[in-house]
């Protein structure tokens, strides 16, 4: 029998969850496809939902994750913005060193 150490990390800010694997994974399903709404679909997920946890993110951050173009002839789009890259980014450095140091 192998024991292994179990973990769970989230951010808060003034003590609620800002970030969590969720939301990473969210954030990191808009970078990759280029859409929010896609992304919900990926991820399984309404967009209703999708929607108001990125609403909550910019409103608990007090900054904006996404920017959003709208259609034409090229098409419209969302992406992350700088500050959204660094908080996904910052997380998954985080994940990634409670994984390295607890061998899960």
């Amino acid at each position: 029998m192998r024991i292994k150490a179990g973990f769970k990390l989230w951010f808060e800010v003034d003590g609620k969850p800002v970030m969590g694997d969720g939301r990473a994974s969210l954030l990191k399903e808009i970078d990759e496809c280029g859409s929010l709404s896609q992304a919900a679909r990926n991820l399984e997920i309404s967009y209703r939902h999708a929607h108001k946890l990125i609403q909550d993110l910019n409103k608990r951050c007090g900054n904006d994750i996404l920017e959003s173009s709208i259609g034409g002839r090229k098409g419209g789009g969302t992406k992350l913005t700088p500050y959204g890259k660094k908080i996904v980014e910052n997380f998954c450095e985080m994940r990634e060193a409670i994984e390295n140091i607890t061998g899960r």
